[in-house]
């Protein structure tokens, strides 16, 4: 038997495709995994897959496998993908609430939420966030090798499955994207000579999936800052703890148009501005300009407004502490 090596790293993304494939053509699989997530859940067949399926305020799910069981109705499988990296804030928590807006509305009838990762990552301290089902790599991989060499497709996929289990042991190396990298300093050219008020750092390197253009503006509040995600199509100004929902929505909203909701994000609280979306990967600044511009319009416009909010609170304590002196 002929031993497959890979040139370079294998991402993420990889075994995003990987994983696509199968929940999309190979019932075996599906009723295999679902039946390690869904205890209880009979499998019976598939309605849907989806892969990077972004909801506007929670965040994007690497994969969605939504399938229907024979005694619980619809039920959707929301899978977060890791080699190596550092989690989100709040990511865990994100996935169950896109669960339970996916209840809410109605497209399915029950979920599970599911992190996929090297068993090595999940015996970290880095995998601190609780997800209904932890699947390991060797698992995976465990289940592609089944039928040996007649298998060969199926040990090629378990193949790749280990390189990034032990990619995962030798430590993670970020795989920078030169298409990821190129838009972002396109990005900051157009940021720093027309909006340098945002106060964008110069770029870095980037991998594929980074795609987050944030600012830090010193005049914000302390935690605060506003970020242009880029393939949800948002611009959002954060307001980290100790800020609250109801706080946060008392001294901005009088401030807001209609159309600017203010929602919980995880341990954050965020005013939303819906952009077009921009995809960095398929095309360069320069075809997505007015894109980005709305973007950078739209996180102008949040500064503007944060400025003029702290502006008129300040005034009006000002007013209440000397309607208030003796």
């Amino acid at each position: 038997m002929i031993e497959t090596r890979f040139v370079g790293s294998v991402a993420e993304r990889d075994i995003d495709f990987l994983l696509l494939e199968e929940f999309s053509v190979n019932d075996d699989f599906r009723n295999w995994f679902v039946s390690r997530a869904a205890e209880g859940y009979e499998y019976h067949s598939k309605v849907g897959v989806w892969h990077s399926l972004v909801d506007s305020s929670l965040g994007e799910s690497d994969i969605v496998f939504l399938c229907s069981s024979k005694l619980s109705g619809r039920i959707a499988i929301l899978i977060e993908n890791k080699i190596n990296a550092q989690p989100q804030p709040e990511q865990a928590e994100r996935y169950r609430q896109r669960g339970e807006k996916g209840v809410s509305k109605g497209h399915w009838n029950g979920f599970i939420t599911c992190v996929v990762a090297p068993q090595r990552y999940l015996e970290s301290s880095k995998h601190d966030q609780t997800y209904d089902l932890e699947m390991s790599y060797e698992d995976l991989a465990a289940h592609f090798a089944q039928g040996g060499a007649e298998n060969s497709r199926g040990l090629y996929k378990a193949s790749l499955i280990k390189e990034a289990s032990e990619q995962n042991r030798r430590g993670y190396q970020p795989e920078y994207n030169q298409s990821m990298s190129d838009f972002v300093t396109d990005y900051y050219a157009i940021a720093a000579q027309r909006f340098p008020q945002l106060e964008m750092q110069a770029p870095k390197q980037r991998p594929s999936g980074s795609t987050w253009i944030t600012f830090h503006p010193a005049v914000l509040p302390q935690g605060a800052y506003i970020c242009h995600q880029l393939s949800v199509g948002a611009v959002k100004l954060f307001f980290g703890p100790p800020s609250s929902l109801e706080a946060v929505s008392e001294a901005y909203r009088p401030y807001l148009p209609d159309e600017v909701p203010i929602e919980q994000a995880g341990n954050s609280v965020a005013l939303i501005v819906q952009v077009p979306r921009s995809d960095p990967l398929a095309l360069p600044v320069s075809q997505q300009q007015e894109a980005v511009l709305l973007g950078l319009n739209a996180a102008k416009g949040l500064l503007r407004l944060a400025q003029h909010a702290a502006a008129s609170n300040n005034s009006l304590q000002r007013r209440k502490s000397w309607q208030d002196a003796p």
